[in-house]
């Protein structure tokens, strides 16, 4: 939720009566709605209070608030019920900064714990104990790279309702993703790219043409549009390197842009930020084919990488 504010509840007893006072709340703060949060006492006798930020396109970004008992036995979060953007640390034993993993160069073909499926895959087959390599999404091999089947859809037109867009949640400060990608897949309509994902999406990437040729391709679909359509014409020439997307510091999506020498340029309209529901939106790759028979190829991802602005 975008609004809201923490409140508590006391009472001699189990079954009441109750009190009630707003112990943490936006004020004139940039921290909205911050509630449903968990009150932390530290081994030292410190306690901490736990809440989220709805935050847009970045989901629910979770703070931590110093929290003291004031004279009244009232809990006191923040700076008298104000979010506190700096705060010294918890009296903790010493240890590392740590953050979650980004990048991924996918060693063996393997992702790493950082990512997700936009839905559970499909058993192992037997076909797949034979070693056939198109009966799922990611095939594991010798070498660096993430190769992804080309999986056929009738819903190639809209990458909201496909099970295997490989996921990560968007870092929580402005970015520029990069992957490099090769598409191997012979099959017409054949395509693989970068996507971010919400209720409306946006992605870049390469395209097998009717003439064989691979084409670089912009879409994008709006969260009422049924179907995605072109958000601009980059050169026919494929690029191995995928371009970056932007996020500025207001959390709305910058256009995607393609990298032309050593500075990137603009490439297609703004997106504007359409989160999914509550956990924000997402960074997915991906490689389809359109509905038909037989094997379409792959894909192989590889140096995927996340730079801070």
């Amino acid at each position: 939720m975008d609004t809201g504010w923490q409140g508590a509840f006391r009472a001699r007893d189990f079954f009441g009566p109750y009190e009630e006072r707003i112990v943490l709340e936006q004020k004139d703060t940039e921290v909205n709605g911050p509630h449903q949060g968990g009150w932390v006492r530290t081994p030292s006798g410190e306690d901490w209070f736990l809440h989220f930020q709805q935050r847009g396109a970045y989901g629910r970004v979770v703070h931590l608030q110093p929290m003291r008992w004031g004279s009244d036995s009232w809990p006191v979060i923040g700076d008298e019920g104000a979010p506190v953007a700096v705060h010294r640390r918890p009296d903790l034993p010493p240890q590392s900064a740590a953050a979650p993993a980004t990048d991924d160069d996918f060693p063996g073909g393997r992702f790493g714990r950082q990512w997700q499926w936009t839905a559970n895959p499909p058993p192992l087959s037997a076909s797949l104990e034979r070693g056939d390599p198109h009966d799922v999404w990611a095939t594991q091999h010798s070498g660096d790279g993430l190769r992804l089947s080309c999986v056929r859809t009738a819903d190639a037109h809209d990458l909201r309702r496909l099970p295997h867009v490989l996921t990560q949640r968007l870092p929580g400060t402005p970015s520029a993703v990069e992957v490099e990608l090769e598409l191997h897949g012979e099959e017409p309509g054949a395509r693989a790219g970068l996507a971010v994902l919400g209720d409306a999406f946006s992605w870049i990437g390469l395209q097998r043409g009717t003439d064989g040729t691979v084409h670089l391709v912009h879409r994008f679909a709006e969260a009422v549009a049924e179907r995605e359509r072109d958000a601009a014409h980059p050169p026919a020439r494929p690029a191995r390197k995928g371009p970056p997307a932007h996020r500025d510091r207001r959390r709305r999506p910058l256009p995607l842009h393609l990298r032309r020498r050593r500075r990137p340029a603009p490439l297609g309209p703004r997106l504007h930020r359409h989160p999914v529901a509550w956990v924000g939106a997402l960074l997915g790759l991906f490689a389809l084919a359109p509905d038909g028979p037989g094997q379409a190829g792959a894909a192989t991802f590889t140096h995927f990488r996340i730079s801070n602005l």
